[in-house]
């Protein structure tokens, strides 16, 4: 098969609401980050038989491992040899959807060489295959939200719902500059849910009932009671074990600089806490949360709002 060079990209994501009881069934609200994207390039390379990893993940297993699986998995291409290079501004084990981002403009690439459309609904299944690869048992939020880059309502076994946000919600990543591995943090939780089912089924319900809540703020426009969400569900990320003293620190911060909500989003274990400001935030407020230990990052502010036509 004769091709030219195809280039694909996908964006970050935080998740709102519901991260790791999402995997347990339960809701979960996400949002696409397009500030933070990934890109991909496949060029052929005849001197090649397989698909080689160039550039940001060269020598990267996991990352070599999804490439074979999704250049297997496109019927009807006989593609050949290939150079995949990739570069990325979503920094990778910080629960903003690296590997998620990575499956999501893999797929989008070979559909593309394909001469398929490469909508949502397409791509979205091969890419919760590659994120399987990266995390085991992978709820599907992360490759869904990126996949229709918007933000949504996601369940597991049922359709995505889009959210049309009824107001300008102030978002803010800050990176706590601390990393974990996804894959361990989830094996984590898994095996205290095991240890005490009805504490966590409890800690389920209600998360549940504080996505219900934080959907119904989000169409509204109701910043302060999205934000009262955000704590809540932080409390309940601290009794699972996935916060850490960094990342609670960091919240609190934020609440005493005057945002309206703060928690972990993505894995935790490290990686980025959600802040939502009232406003765009101050520079004394972004340094005040800077202040709180070496290594902390604010990212720039998102604006979610309805941008449907």
């Amino acid at each position: 098969m004769i091709w030219d060079e195809i280039e694909t990209r996908a964006c970050g994501k935080a998740i709102l609401l519901g991260e790791h009881a999402v995997v347990y069934g339960v809701p979960a609200i996400a949002a696409p980050i397009t500030s933070l994207e990934l890109r991909v390039r496949v060029r052929p390379n005849p001197n090649e038989s397989e698909p080689r990893l160039r550039g940001l993940l060269e020598g990267d297993a996991l990352a070599d491992e999804m490439v074979r699986h999704a250049w297997s998995h496109v019927p009807g291409l006989a593609l050949g040899g290939a150079d995949v290079l990739v570069e990325s501004s979503i920094p990778p084990g910080g629960g903003l959807g690296s590997s998620a981002a990575l499956s999501v403009a893999l797929v989008r690439a070979l559909l593309a060489l394909g001469r398929r459309e490469p909508s949502a609904e397409a791509v979205n299944p091969l890419a919760y295959e590659l994120e399987s690869l990266a995390h085991g048992l992978p709820s599907g939020v992360d490759n869904t939200v990126i996949a229709w880059q918007r933000p949504l309502r996601f369940q597991h076994g049922t359709e995505p719902r889009p959210i049309r946000p009824g107001g300008v919600f102030h978002l803010q990543l800050v990176d706590s500059g601390e990393r974990a591995a996804t894959k361990e943090v989830v094996a984590g939780v898994r095996q205290r849910y095991e240890r005490d089912q009805a504490m966590y089924l409890a800690i389920f319900g209600a998360i549940t009932a504080l996505v219900d809540s934080a959907e119904a703020a989000l169409l509204a426009g109701d910043a302060p009671a999205l934000g009262r969400a955000f704590d809540e569900n932080h409390q309940r990320l601290q009794t699972m074990g996935v916060s850490t003293p960094r990342l609670d620190a960091l919240c609190e911060r934020a609440r005493q600089l005057g945002a309206l909500g703060a928690k972990v989003t993505g894995g935790g274990g490290g990686g980025h806490a959600i802040v939502l400001w009232p406003r765009e935030p101050t520079d004394e407020q972004q340094r005040g949360l800077e202040d709180v230990a070496s290594g902390v990052v604010c990212r720039p502010v998102t604006q979610l709002a309805d941008e449907s036509d």
